[in-house]
């Protein structure tokens, strides 16, 4: 009986895997302060349901639950970013379950 007791609570223990984060692609340069940000999986992660995208310079983000997806599975959103600023994207599966990504836009020629 104790034995029992014991293999079902050390499974209790066991970590978690963490979700592979997702790819944040700026789909352009910044076009009047401004820039579409792809945020997708290598997975077909259909189960995500919110997205945000933090541009680490203003301390801004931007997102929000999922409504439609393109065929892999992205999500894309409307950003205040310039050349040079680092976005964050993250996914969110359930309460607790977070994957994160980055992209920094570089400097325009």
């Amino acid at each position: 009986m104790i034995l029992a007791a014991g293999v079902v609570c050390g499974s209790c223990n066991t970590p978690t895997l963490p979700i592979p984060p997702p790819i944040v692609e700026a789909l352009e340069a910044p076009l009047d302060g401004w820039v579409d940000v792809k945020v997708r999986h290598e997975n077909d992660y259909d189960e995500a349901v919110y997205f945000l995208v933090f541009n680490q310079r203003t301390g801004l983000s931007y997102g929000g639950p999922r409504t439609a997806a393109d065929p892999d599975y992205a999500f894309i959103v409307r950003a205040e970013a310039i050349d040079g600023d680092c976005l964050i994207g993250y996914f969110e599966m359930a309460p607790g379950e977070v994957g994160q990504g980055s992209t920094c836009i570089p400097w325009a020629p």
